[in-house]
């Protein structure tokens, strides 16, 4: 595979980077390249608050 490593290359790589707001990922995946590979990710808690079972209209039975 041939690298591209001209003058004219880098700015247009960094210049779509920023148009298309991948920033993040730009700069992710050059630190890959180096060697340090960070998979972000979010943690998310759900049923944290009590709630009530919907009620079927005419269902007696107790689930």
């Amino acid at each position: 595979m041939e690298v591209n490593n001209s003058r004219f290359y880098k700015l247009k790589w960094f210049w779509n980077i920023l148009s298309n707001g991948l920033f993040l990922f730009g700069v992710r995946n050059r630190l890959a390249r180096m060697g340090l590979d960070f998979d972000p990710y979010y943690w998310v808690l759900e049923g944290n608050m009590d709630y009530e079972a919907p009620k079927i209209k005419g269902d007696d039975k107790d689930y």
